[in-house]
């Protein structure tokens, strides 16, 4: 889902050369009272949500970077 996303902002935009990765959970109530499935939709949002954008986006950025890199001022 998260590659689909990057290759429909290069359709429409260009090669994404920025990518602000902000998304998280935090349930509302105390750890200890927090039921396992709770904790793991934390984690899936919090951490797996993050590394899938950086991943999709890598490419992109890596290659935008290379292209700023090359150029002469």
């Amino acid at each position: 889902m998260m590659r689909a996303a990057a290759a429909e902002v290069e359709a429409e935009l260009g090669r994404a050369d920025l990518l602000f990765n902000n998304a998280g959970v935090m349930p509302a109530a105390p750890i200890d009272e927090l039921a396992t499935d709770d904790w793991q939709r934390m984690i899936d949002v919090n951490m797996t949500g993050l590394m899938n954008a950086i991943g999709a986006f890598m490419p992109h950025l890596v290659a935008s970077a290379a292209e700023r890199a090359s150029r002469t001022w």
